[in-house]
C-alpha cells in the first residue's frame, strides 16, 4: 500500500497496526502467512527497479497460499486506501478460487466488484474494529472458509 506511506516515508502507523494485529493472530494459530508488508519493512525497504521481481514473488504466495486476507481500511477521511497491489492480489484470489477474508471499514463506499466479489469467489468480510478488538474472529473466519471446525474455548 504505496498510498499509505506519508512524506517522510512513514507507514500509516493504525494501518501498520491493524496490520500487524491480523499477522500476529494468524501466527498464534500456527499458519504460516506470506506478506509483502513484512517483506519490505512496511515500506523501509527500497525496492525501486524490482517490480518484476516483486509481481513475480506475491504471485507465487498467491499460488501457494491456502486463504487470502485483504485488509483494505479507509482513511482518516473515510475514503478506502487505493491499494493497486491488493486488488490484483484480489483478482488473482478469486480467479484461483482461494478463499479470501476482507478486513474493511463500515460505512466506506467501496467499488462495486469489491463490493460483489463474494458472487464469485468464496469470501467472507469482517470489520477493522472487530479485528483489533478480537483478532481470533480473523482466525475463525480462514478456519470456517478452509472447512475447518471452531476452535473449541474453555468457558
Amino acid at each position: 500500500m504505496q498510498n499509505a506511506i506519508d512524506g517522510d516515508g512513514s507507514f500509516d502507523p493504525q494501518l501498520r497496526a491493524t496490520i500487524e494485529c491480523a499477522i500476529d493472530a494468524l501466527e498464534r494459530w500456527g499458519a504460516r502467512v506470506l506478506s509483502a508488508h513484512r517483506a519490505e519493512r512496511f515500506g523501509e525497504e527500497d525496492v525501486t527497479g524490482r517490480s518484476r521481481s516483486i509481481a513475480t514473488r506475491d504471485f507465487g504466495w498467491m499460488r501457494s497460499c491456502d486463504a487470502f486476507v485483504g485488509v483494505l481500511p479507509a482513511t482518516p477521511k473515510s475514503v478506502p486506501y487505493r491499494s493497486d497491489g491488493t486488488c490484483i492480489e484480489l483478482g488473482w484470489a478469486s480467479a484461483l478460487r482461494r478463499p479470501i477474508v476482507l478486513v474493511t471499514t463500515p460505512g466506506v463506499q467501496y467499488s462495486h466488484l469489491l463490493a460483489g466479489l463474494a458472487a464469485v469467489a468464496p469470501v467472507m468480510a469482517l470489520t477493522t474494529a472487530q479485528l483489533r478488538r478480537d483478532p481470533e474472529t480473523l482466525v475463525a473466519a480462514v478456519r470456517q472458509l478452509l472447512g475447518l471446525a471452531p476452535i473449541a474455548t474453555a468457558g
